[in-house]
């Protein structure tokens, strides 16, 4: 379940909690994908985000992008400070969508596929 604080108050092992429930829900390749999209972004010159709340609008935009299903609702669900306005902020920033696109081009078996 998710918790009632703010997400400032969040333990670690609630933080794991969250992404467990991510895992069970999508499977752990999604999570390879996004691990592996950082260097992807860094590849494309984009500097790392400037805030905590820029990392998690940035977690969100690309596990949703890679993932091809909204993830704003999970990540709102669990209080973290994510909305539609700040993923279209940080879409502008950081190219998630191309960078999500060359995901595509993974072939194991399992991994996640954007809809087209």
């Amino acid at each position: 379940d998710a918790p009632e604080r703010e997400w400032t108050s969040l333990r670690s092992d609630e933080i794991h909690s969250f992404h467990t429930q991510l895992v069970r829900l999508h499977g752990w390749d999604l999570f390879k994908q996004w691990y592996r999209a950082y260097p992807a972004l860094e590849a494309r010159g984009c500097r790392p985000p400037s805030s905590p709340e820029e990392k998690i609008l940035l977690e969100c935009a690309l596990l949703s992008e890679i993932g091809g299903t909204d993830l704003l609702p999970v990540f709102q669900q669990w209080r973290l400070p994510v909305s539609a306005e700040g993923m279209e902020r940080i879409r502008e920033k950081y190219p998630v969508a191309a960078v999500a696109a060359e995901r595509d081009g993974d072939q194991s078996p399992d991994a996640p596929r954007r809809p087209r």
